[in-house]
């Protein structure tokens, strides 16, 4: 990750990496509030980074209040640092195994940290409040949690689309300002998981796709439209349903997820608020529940053991030079792959070992969250594009090859991507290693 200089007519911003070392200098006192741009486009892409770094953590909230605004905002890094570390956790570990990482003093979590960005921020002369995005070193996260002998998963799920639906008094409503149902997805700490959850802005597309909420389920031709309008592969639709308690003193709030859109068991439970002002809180617990349970269904899949790895030689069928560019890319977003060494590259096809850690069940399924699928044959094991089509090219093979260590987080240089022109890699047989 890059980090500069931002310089403004009143105030400069320096971010420097190694351990987590960020100095905010020449800012001048002020009595009130003023907005300041963000350091750089990194927050923009915000969505796009989540999807492959599961390293970084995004929108970590702080709001100091000190005697000056440098030390306001030096103890907003601070506290900020720690935060982003308890989310990271929270991301890696299941629900039941955070307790064993003990207490972690700062200087600990700091080594951990290569550096932090601002994706905006507030200031006064005495109060500081920003969003900041740290990453974290894998290499150094792992070996913090081997040392530990904490179980930890670093497979991202596909972001999944939620349509909460909220049905009350005979009503099942959806976009309707009335859906508080909706209303708690929208406030509820949902950022940082392994499954990227998303939430529709229910604009006018979004209606015409799903006019109301009896049209849609979660695996109906309107939420894959609406999925797809999002460019995800798949929607959720849990449901809330508000009666009067048995008591009649409150009310009972019944949590239905009858399709998870990732194979996870269906999923149910109840809440319970003491009044109507009460029913917020009771939505909360919900949201908080259902996260909580899909998450560590997840993290049970794809739980490793960093002392478990394999080897794997895989036929790579390619239709056009694009192929080869392209499976490598995906590849790079696959944390549990260590190595990709490329064997030999001919017209129509490539040979190559896939070094990883975990199970080979594990590397399946890490491997379909890129949309890369593994077949086994009986003699050979193939690692193709499902959405490949077209015949095979008969003139010159794709020259040059690719290997790539630390996939996730090598620079790609000028030749990767869809179009990697003359030469896409290195030659066959070389091969990198390590684990990002």
């Amino acid at each position: 990750m890059k980090y500069g200089v931002w310089s403004g007519s009143s105030w400069g911003l320096t971010l420097r990496t190694g351990m987590m070392i960020g100095v905010m200098i020449g800012v001048p006192a002020a009595t009130s509030l003023f907005i300041t741009p963000s350091v750089t486009a990194w927050a923009a892409a915000a969505t796009q980074s989540t999807k492959s770094d599961v390293f970084t953590i995004e929108g970590v909230a702080v709001d100091i209040t000190a005697q000056s605004a440098a030390a306001a905002r030096t103890q907003a890094i601070a506290s900020g640092q720690r935060k982003a570390f308890d989310l990271l956790m929270q991301r890696l570990l299941p629900s039941d195994q955070r307790g064993q990482i003990g207490s972690i003093d700062a200087a600990t979590i700091s080594r951990m940290v290569t550096g932090f960005e601002v994706a905006h921020e507030r200031s006064s002369a005495v109060r500081y409040i920003a969003a900041l995005n740290f990453r974290f070193d894998g290499n150094r996260v792992r070996d913090f949690l081997r040392n530990r002998s904490v179980g930890f998963s670093q497979t991202m799920g596909q972001p999944i689309l939620v349509l909460p639906i909220l049905e009350s008094a005979g009503l099942r409503l959806l976009w309707e300002p009335e859906n508080a149902w909706r209303q708690a997805w929208h406030g509820a700490a949902i950022k940082n998981r392994l499954i990227p959850f998303v939430l529709p802005d229910g604009g006018t597309e979004d209606l015409y796709l799903v006019p109301a909420a009896q049209s849609v389920d979660s695996g109906g031709a309107a939420a894959r439209a609406i999925a797809a309008r999002y460019g995800l592969r798949q929607a959720i639709t849990p449901v809330a349903t508000v009666s009067r308690a048995a008591t009649e003193s409150g009310y009972s709030v019944a949590i239905t997820l009858t399709d998870t859109g990732i194979g996870a068991p269906a999923f149910s439970t109840t809440t319970y608020a003491a009044s109507e002002q009460d029913l917020p809180r009771a939505y909360s617990e919900g949201v908080a529940a259902l996260v909580t349970r899909l998450d560590d269904w997840w993290k049970a899949q794809t739980l490793i053991r960093l002392d478990q790895t394999g080897a794997l030689a895989v036929t790579v069928p390619l239709r056009q030079v694009a192929d080869w560019a392209e499976i490598k890319r995906r590849l790079g977003t696959v944390s549990l792959v260590q190595a990709v060494t490329l064997k030999q590259l001919q017209v129509g096809e490539a040979q190559v070992d896939l070094t990883y850690v975990g199970a080979r069940s594990q590397l399946d399924l890490a491997l379909q969250q890129a949309n890369l699928r593994l077949q086994d044959d009986g003699e050979t094991t193939t690692l193709t594009l499902p959405e490949a089509i077209g015949p095979a090219p008969t003139g010159s093979a794709p020259t040059g090859s690719g290997s790539a260590t630390n996939p996730a987080v090598s620079d790609p240089g000028p030749n990767s991507g869809p179009n990697p022109g003359p030469n896409p890699g290195p030659n066959p047989g070389e091969t990198d290693s390590g684990v990002n």
